[in-house]
């Protein structure tokens, strides 16, 4: 049970960076974070489910081991949240590849926005800047 619990811990985890990273750039580029959000797969929806059962697992593990045990497991992933870098290297490719599909996007201002935005963050990202984690 704490593997399938940890393990629905990590995979939320990474969509969570991606979510951050998508944030951050279009933050960086100075784009509103709904059109930022069109740089995110369509396979981001996954999350809800992934949610959906950690907490239920969450649940059975309080009726197993107690409501501190469980707790403590429902707290570790928020440490990890608030201290993990952001490895906007990860994203670059699955953003840009959505980008690319121009799927989603309807103004071909946003679409040039959103390009610029990831051009700008990849380059920081191989210079050396302030996205290269």
């Amino acid at each position: 049970m704490l593997y399938i619990f940890f393990l629905l811990v990590f995979v939320e985890l990474y969509f969570f960076a991606m979510q951050r990273s998508c944030l951050e750039i279009s933050r960086n580029a100075e784009i509103d974070p709904k059109q930022g959000r069109l740089m995110l797969p369509y396979w981001y929806a996954l999350i809800w489910p992934i949610k959906i059962g950690r907490y239920y697992v969450a649940y059975l593990i309080y009726q197993n081991l107690g409501i501190w045990f469980a707790l403590g497991c429902l707290a570790i992933p928020l440490v990890i949240s608030t201290l993990i870098p952001i490895p906007h290297r990860y994203f670059i490719k699955i953003f840009n590849k959505k980008i690319k599909t121009n799927d989603g996007i309807v103004n071909p201002l946003e679409y040039i926005a959103l390009s610029t935005a990831l051009n700008d963050a990849e380059k920081a990202m191989h210079s050396g800047g302030k996205n290269n984690t």
